[in-house]
């Protein structure tokens, strides 16, 4: 609505400065109709530079993942890709769902799109949590009341992203996290592993006991045992 405003108060003070006689009603109206002229400029202006009339609004979403390895295995694993140099952005490799058949790249930047894009970041970190999660925090904008959308909606300006993070936690202890390369060199050395634990199994039936019982009696630590030694494998510290 703004912009036939604009122009209604332009036609009103051409007209009370060129077609008024009278010298009273021509400044007094002339006057009036050139300020709200510029009153409604300078709002149009102000909406378009500073979103004025706008508010930003947050929303956090937290949701839970899962591993990008083995299904089957105890442990989670997520491997990272890093966006750049030194932007501490990732694009993060796991699966949304338990039922996921493969794993799914996400954070990707849209080439296509890169101005929404650069709104947009990702990141991870360890912690001492049981599960691994997805924490999702996303700022709009959106009109500040109903006058400022009438006035002033003239596109598609509801809802606009103003920048969106996202943090995935993993476990610390049961959770590994590879880059590419990484993940590759576990699936090459994975017979290598199995073949050391059948062989440590083989020499020590004591410990392969303990194992088992370890495995029934506290998974967790099972698996935290299970981690550490994929560590060494690949010379993680």
């Amino acid at each position: 609505m703004i912009i036939p405003i604009i122009a209604i108060f332009a036609v009103l003070v051409f007209y009370f400065f060129m077609f008024t006689k009278a010298d009273l009603v021509r400044w007094i109206f002339g006057g009036i109709s050139f300020i709200l002229l510029a009153l409604s400029v300078g709002g149009l202006t102000a909406h378009f530079s500073h979103h004025w009339g706008m508010k930003t609004v947050s929303k956090t979403t937290t949701t839970e993942i899962y591993t990008a390895g083995d299904t089957n295995a105890s442990f989670g694993m997520m491997i990272d890709v890093p966006i750049g140099t030194k932007s501490g952005d990732y694009v993060l490799v796991y699966r949304d769902k338990a039922t996921d058949k493969k794993p799914s790249a996400h954070f990707t930047p849209d080439k296509k799109h890169i101005s929404e894009s650069v709104k947009k970041s990702a990141t991870y970190k360890t912690a001492a949590v049981k599960k691994a999660t997805l924490t999702t925090t996303k700022t709009t904008r959106t009109w500040s009341n109903d006058f400022f959308k009438v006035i002033f909606g003239i596109g598609d300006e509801d809802g606009e992203l103003v920048k969106e993070k996202n943090v995935v936690k993993v476990p610390a202890k049961t959770w590994l996290v590879l880059t590419q390369k990484q993940a590759a060199e576990l699936q090459k050395k994975a017979p290598e592993l199995q073949a050391k634990m059948a062989a440590e199994v083989k020499a020590d039936p004591a410990k392969a006991a303990q194992l088992a019982q370890l495995q029934k009696a506290d998974p967790e630590k099972y698996t935290e045992l299970q981690v550490q030694q994929i560590k060494s494998l690949l010379a993680i510290k």
